[in-house]
């Protein structure tokens, strides 16, 4: 890529001219003046001045052009550097936290085996910004759900998840009494979100899937939660939970780990995870990377490795 063009990719993240000619040790005429022939070049104006800088819609697509040619040349650079000096690169990965706390013992002891000389760098995002993240080549792939992608981005599908609502058993004898542990969920296991309303949960901040579809789901029902505690971290809502103090969900893969711990802790501490009666829908939980990209051997490979872990949760 030209000068150019690395420095309007810097003012389309900073979208300040001052602050992005300062990180880029460049002066701000020199920078706009690198942006002025980039616009010359293409024949339009790629960004508003005024009253603040902002990309134009032609901005918008030269911006899309050029991350997907930073993704392009970073692959190339690692194909080539794989081919003159062995397996040696850097990988960078996106996934959500606990996931990550759950594969991360094993994924590294088996890749650095087999790959000691490349590099992890792992990015602890939701779906949401691990997209934005890849499609301005920052990360090379990432572990989301539902992330919506579009052409050139793939994925492969890893598992179809269920959305478990979880309590502890002084929470649920706290509000359901003698109904607890006989009648609260059903024959087949399910609870109801209607035995829920204004109960006090746990709830992922509004950027992240299972809100959204916890969220569309209270809305058709006219359920409402009483949400006490806002955070994304399941490690952080399962304490949550096990203290009593609220309910929460979570994902299908997690839960087992959550039950494990029940072994360790005392009986009104004691996680109970149940799928929920109202959420049909599934997360479709997907390795998400650039089908425009040629990986290097050892990217591949490590794509196998992580669907290979993943699915160890699901037996």
């Amino acid at each position: 890529m030209t000068a150019s063009e690395i420095l309007f990719l810097r003012l389309a993240e900073e979208l300040n001219f001052s602050r992005t000619a300062r990180k880029c040790s460049i002066s701000q005429q020199g920078l706009s003046d690198h942006i002025k022939r980039l616009e010359k070049t293409y024949g339009t104006p790629l960004f508003i001045r005024k009253p603040k800088v902002m990309l134009t819609e032609a901005g918008q697509a030269v911006l899309h052009t050029l991350n997907q040619i930073n993704a392009l040349e970073n692959g190339l650079k690692a194909q080539l550097g794989e081919i003159e000096n062995g397996s040696v690169g850097t990988l960078r990965i996106g996934v959500n936290y606990t996931r990550a706390r759950l594969i991360s013992s094993a994924f590294f002891e088996n890749f650095s085996s087999r790959y000691p000389h490349v590099k992890i760098e792992l990015t602890l995002e939701e779906t949401a910004s691990m997209l934005e993240l890849l499609n301005a080549g920052k990360i090379d792939f990432f572990l989301g759900v539902n992330a919506g992608y579009s052409v050139p981005m793939k994925s492969m599908l890893l598992h179809s998840e269920q959305i478990y609502l979880m309590a502890s058993d002084s929470y649920l004898q706290r509000y359901f009494g003698k109904d607890w542990p006989g009648a609260l969920p059903d024959h087949s296991g399910y609870v109801s979100l209607h035995r829920f309303d204004r109960l006090p949960f746990a709830m992922n901040y509004s950027r992240s899937t299972i809100y959204s579809m916890l969220e569309k789901c209270l809305i058709a029902e006219d359920i409402k939660l009483d949400n006490i505690v806002t955070v994304s971290d399941y490690d952080i809502s399962s304490d949550v939970c096990r203290a009593g103090i609220a309910a929460s969900f979570c994902p299908e893969m997690i839960v087992s780990s959550f039950m494990i711990q029940n072994n360790s802790v005392s009986h009104a501490q004691r996680l109970y995870a149940f799928p929920v009666l109202e959420i049909k829908q599934r997360m479709n939980f997907e390795l998400v990377y650039n089908g425009t990209i040629q990986y290097p051997r050892y990217a591949l490979d490590c794509m196998d490795l992580l669907k290979e872990l993943i699915q160890e949760f699901y037996v």
